[in-house]
């Protein structure tokens, strides 16, 4: 991720920004590096051994191979072909495919891979139990005659594994594999390592551990997993020639992902290749026609034949070599494609049409019809043939984005596939990642919010983060649950405690922003809060914030402030159309990092607050603080007619105060319900309970003590 925010609004636009200098994804020159289970039905899966015996090639049987909705590990033959005329990586001119046949003859044809010399390769994911032969070898969709063939008959044994992640037909927002389980992701991204054997799956093998069961790997250069970019490729720009070193750390990460049970993302294109302004590779690009390729702007890639032909050998090559794995949930086919210069220039249509071609392509081209996505502004014309959404975000506190998620706006699922904080990534002690984590698992995502930075959680070990919301969903059952929908819970607590929200987006221009803030958080708007508030230079893009608010008691208001443009800037606070406090922040030549905060006292009561910045240039927020003026208990929640799920948080916590407190639902059936709590951090039931909802259908919870989160699931029992 560059240095960017996306914020999703109920089916809204998402409008992305640049900030300064932060962590995100892009070249090698950015904040994500590298250093270097299953748990439970509907979550992941793992894979069982085989056996295997010698055979003898038989006659082609032509009807429909695949019978079942389950799957068995991968069988794979291999055979060389002496006489290939022309360049092995071209499909067109040598399309070599294998026909596998089951033990009741149902055959089907799968692609073959060049993998050196004169040695093909062909894999192959049985969907049942049995005797599996290589039937036919074709060239070009004619028998050829091979020489020395590896194993071509094989005795496929064991248990049945939960298959491919596909769309749920019965909730076309939601993941179900094979088997017709569903699938929740979670989990965080590992977009690029050190470029040595061991980097990316040691972190595979420590996610699988913890239960995690989703990632996102990038096919970049700068840590050797680019299949057309360095090494030999690198003296023949355009060739259509790939690396098989590359190829071989590829084998090596998808085997590592089905081996831990992760199904990623498998990033084929990214922004920085064809982008001369952000995070741009474009000078090192191969096809440059300045290092002697075809290409003389960034923004020809998505118009030229020839780029178009060689992406689609290149994407040949990967579904032919890796498109056997469940592994891979999809194929995500650019990263970020709004910082191309494509996108940049006005070319926003070309970029779409580019997307259906490919999109097209793999799909033809697929036999295993594994998922495809991409990740950009929602607002881009490249989302068609796309079978899920995939915006990013950073920012300071991502809930209110991620409560505003409605992915039955789109009818496709939706999911935060890079998030974090807006600065500091390679800091976080893992407050803001739990937090977000928890967030998102009450949201109406189609899966758990992706934290971006795994460097940060190698560094500071933060995978047990994972481990108590990943024990929550295996003992709730959440991923199961139809018909969730927000709750808006009445919370009562002995003291009311400090509000704080941050921005939900960064340089946007949604003009004046209003929004009410309620003891609950600020209610859902169809304008973003973006973090620079613009001074006289960009002032009409985001002029003012006006807050409407109701004190329970005489308080503060304050701004948190994080960084002042070169130029300067001002804060001007108003109360009812007062101005209270002005704040001058003189520019010193250079963009400034600070860490300050400017409060008022508020009367209690009614009032609309304004915070506006009549100086030169941009200051930015982190947060607005509010004190007091929340109940001490935040809480996020979901429910259906039988089955409850929130999350309560301690807003003093930092103070080292626990807290309970009365959460009241309403709208539940009436009946007898088990109430669960639950240790956020360790997964481990607190307290276990019956509660009864009365005729008037107020679910009345009574909370353990809480010192800094506790999660919650409540089933209905049936009978007495």
């Amino acid at each position: 991720m560059n240095s960017i925010i996306f914020k999703a609004l109920t089916g809204l636009a998402i409008i992305p920004v640049a900030l300064f200098a932060l962590s995100g994804c892009g070249g090698g020159n950015f904040g994500s590096g590298s250093s270097n289970s299953s748990f439970g039905e509907g979550l992941s899966g793992n894979y069982s051994g085989l056996s295997q015996s010698g055979g003898g090639m038989g006659g082609i049987q032509s009807s429909v191979l695949r019978t079942t909705r389950e799957t068995y590990p991968m069988i794979e033959t291999s055979f060389e072909i002496q006489d290939i005329k022309g360049n092995p990586f071209d499909y067109i001119a040598n399309n070599v495919e294998v026909t596998w046949a089951d033990s009741r003859g149902a055959a089907t044809k799968f692609p073959a891979f060049f993998d050196g010399g004169t040695t093909w390769r062909a894999r192959f994911t049985p969907t049942s139990s049995g005797r599996y032969t290589v039937t036919a070898i074709t060239l070009n969709d004619k028998p050829i005659t091979v020489t020395n063939k590896g194993k071509t008959e094989f005795n496929v044994s064991g248990p049945a594994q939960s298959g491919f992640v596909r769309i749920d037909t019965s909730d076309k927002t939601r993941f179900v594999y094979d088997n017709g389980q569903p699938y929740y992701p979670i989990g965080h991204n590992v977009a690029w390592g050190n470029g040595t054997p061991g980097d990316i799956t040691s972190m595979f093998d420590k996610m699988g551990k913890t239960g995690e069961n989703w990632s996102r790997v990038w096919m970049d250069a700068w840590d050797n997993k680019n299949l057309d970019w360095g090494g030999d490729v690198q003296k023949q720009p355009g060739s259509g020639n790939l690396r098989l070193d590359v190829a071989k750390r590829w084998d090596e990460i998808v085997q590592s992902a089905d081996k831990n049970s992760i199904h990623f993302q498998f990033v084929i294109q990214h922004h920085g290749q064809y982008s001369s302004t952000t995070n741009p590779n474009w000078d090192d690009n191969p096809w440059n026609k300045k290092n002697g390729g075809f290409l003389n702007t960034p923004e020809e890639f998505f118009t030229s034949p020839e780029a178009l032909a060689l992406t689609k050998a290149k994407i040949r090559y990967i579904i032919a070599r890796w498109g056997y794995s469940p592994g891979i949930m999809a194929w995500e086919i650019f990263n970020e494609v709004d910082w191309t210069d494509s996108i940049n220039h006005k070319h926003a249509d070309e970029v779409g049409a580019w997307h259906e071609k490919i999109a097209e392509f793999i799909r033809s081209q697929d036999k295993e019809k594994h998922l495809i996505t991409t990740s950009s502004q929602l607002s881009l014309p490249i989302w068609k043939s796309m079978d899920y959404l995939q915006p990013h975000l950073y920012v300071s506190d991502p809930l209110a984005a991620y409560a505003a998620i409605n992915p039955q706006k789109n009818g496709k699922p939706l999911f935060f596939g890079e998030v974090g904080p807006n600065e500091g990534l390679d800091s976080d002690d893992g407050t803001w990642l739990h937090r977000s984590l928890w967030g998102s698992l009450m949201s109406m995502s189609s899966g758990a919010a992706q934290y971006w930075a795994w460097d940060t959680v190698e560094k500071n070990n933060l995978y047990d983060k994972f481990q108590g919301a990943v024990d929550f969903l295996k003992l709730s059952g959440m991923p199961k649950s139809k018909g969730l929908q927000p709750i808006a819970p009445i919370i009562k607590t002995s003291s009311s405690g400090p509000l704080s929200f941050g921005p939900g987006a960064g340089w946007a221009a949604p003009g004046a922003v209003k929004l009410t803030v309620t003891s609950r958080g600020v209610k859902e708007t169809d304008k973003e809060f973006p973090a620079y508030l613009q001074g006289n230079s960009h002032h009409k893009d985001f002029p003012s914030a006006d807050f409407a608010v109701n004190y329970p008691a005489a308080g503060t208001f304050s701004v948190g402030i994080k960084q002042i443009s070169a130029s300067g800037a001002k804060l001007t606070i108003s109360i009812d159309g007062k101005s209270v406090k002005d704040t001058d922040y003189p520019g010193d030549g250079k963009d400034r990092g600070i860490n300050t905060r400017v409060t008022v006292d508020v009367p209690a009561g009614a009032h609309t607050l304004r915070i506006e910045n009549p100086g030169v240039d941009w200051l930015v927020i982190s947060d607005i603080t509010l004190s007091p003026y929340a109940p001490t208990l935040e809480v996020h929640g979901k429910s259906n007619k039988s089955e409850l799920y929130l999350w309560a948080s301690n807003r003093q916590a930092a103070d080292k105060k626990p807290v309970t407190g009365t959460i009241i639902i309403p709208g539940m059936p009436a009946g007898n319900y088990e109430a669960n709590w639950l240790n956020t951090s360790t997964g481990k039931s607190v307290s276990n309970s019956l509660i009864t909802v009365k005729a008037d259908g107020q679910m009345i919870l009574q909370t353990p003590e809480i010192a800094t989160d506790m999660a919650l699931y409540v089933k209905k029992q049936s009978g007495k």
